[in-house]
């Protein structure tokens, strides 16, 4: 607990340490995966939260990074209220990452920018 806020750490897939973080407070639930690849802890990470902000490092897959389609795969199976992809793969462009996605998960996803903002 962090005040109001329970903290709830989930090791990621990478070649490294790397932790997702939920945050819950009142009521709403926000999510940070780090880096990582597919595995079972992204899609546990997301389960049931309002926002879920997750990495698409990679264009195409890779053992430690989610592509825009993996990452469409898991929250398909978590169902996070909303998406923001964030850390885009290099030559990835916010809209081309949003087709990928949209190409596998009908849910609509963000792009992690400054100032962006996403109502809990």
């Amino acid at each position: 607990m962090v005040g109001p806020m329970e903290l709830q750490a989930f090791a990621m897939h990478h070649s490294v340490p790397t932790f997702g973080v939920r945050a819950e407070a009142n009521g709403r639930l926000l999510a940070y995966s780090a880096d990582t690849g597919p595995c079972e802890a992204l899609v546990e990470l997301g389960q049931g939260t309002d926002v879920l902000v997750v990495e698409a490092g990679a264009s195409e897959p890779v053992e430690f990074h989610c592509t825009p389609e993996e990452v469409a795969h898991a929250t398909a199976t978590s169902a996070p209220r909303q998406v923001v992809l964030t850390r885009l793969a290099p030559g990835l462009d916010g809209d081309g990452a949003i087709t990928r996605f949209g190409a596998v998960n009908a849910r609509a996803a963000a792009i992690a920018s400054m100032g962006l903002r996403v109502e809990l």
